[in-house]
């Protein structure tokens, strides 16, 4: 890639428009925060309202004057790139990067009424996503880079079909561990069960969990030697998959997976499973 002076504003053209130093979290509250005009050649900022000072007295003032010039932006823009003063001199080229703001001046801009209209991709669970959702109720993606790793290793593991040696060893533990329960009551309680039996479904019922229990952490140190499998701690969901099912709508390891896909696509949930809807023990 370009380097220092070798760089140049020619990405910019990617986007409708650009809004940067945008301090979120403080960028989905706060609406008194002013936005500015930046000339990506110079880093120059300029007012939005055409040179008079910006006042934020109040949210509603400060959104008002800045969604007034910000709603003749696309007007501005097509004049071929170049916005036209009170003369008609076209020479200066219209603004598409912004300093600061908040999402009462993207909205305008992007001429959306509420914020289910928005789908926000960003990183961060927190300062992304959570906030987004909670507080503007837009729709969000996260982007989990390590997920392309994750699904690597899933499907090594199931070209060697681990997850059903696991369910399977799942299973024995249960049935193992459950009768072991019931023979303690027996063995304790009722008189009616003899040392040797009691002892030997101890050490079957220890045994098969020693193996299952292995068998999950030579699974998980597959996919980190440390922290194992991302989603998961154990055979339940992490506190990260918990928080990522709560709050973001969608996830995928890079935002250009969009691509494959319309930008009008409907993306549709899994259907929500009771323990009693299982067909297998997992």
């Amino acid at each position: 890639g370009t380097r220092g002076e070798e760089k140049t504003a020619e990405w910019t053209e990617l986007f409708d428009t650009v809004v940067t130093g945008s301090c979120k979290p403080g960028f989905f509250e706060n609406e008194r925060a002013a936005i500015f005009e930046v000339d990506v050649e110079t880093s120059a900022l300029s007012n939005t309202d055409d040179g008079a000072p910006m006042t934020p007295i109040g949210a509603s003032a400060a959104a008002s004057q800045a969604d007034a010039f910000l709603a003749t932006a696309g007007a501005r823009a097509g004049t071929g790139g170049k916005r036209t003063d009170q003369d008609g001199d076209s020479s200066r080229a219209h603004a598409k990067a912004y300093q600061g703001g908040s999402y009462r001046h993207l909205h305008s801009m992007l001429g959306v009424s509420s914020g289910a209209q928005v789908l926000y991709v960003g990183d961060h669970i927190y300062g992304d996503i959570l906030r987004s959702k909670k507080t503007l109720g837009w729709r969000t993606m996260l982007v989990v880079p390590e997920l392309a790793h994750e699904m690597e290793c899933l499907e090594v593991a199931a070209e060697t079909d681990t997850p059903g040696k696991l369910r399977d060893l799942r299973r024995r533990r249960t049935a193992l561990e459950d009768a072991l329960q019931l023979a303690e009551f027996q063995y304790t309680i009722q008189k009616t069960m003899d040392d040797d039996a009691y002892e030997a479904l101890v050490r079957d019922a220890t045994e098969a969990r020693l193996t299952h229990r292995e068998e999950l952490r030579r699974m998980h140190a597959g996919f980190h030697p440390v922290w194992g499998q991302m989603m998961k701690a154990g055979n339940q969901n992490s506190r990260f998959a918990h928080q990522l099912e709560r709050y973001a709508c969608l996830y995928t390891s890079h935002a250009r997976n969009l691509l494959a896909y319309s930008p009008a696509k409907s993306y549709r949930g899994l259907s929500d499973a009771m323990p009693h809807d299982m067909d297998e023990d997992v």
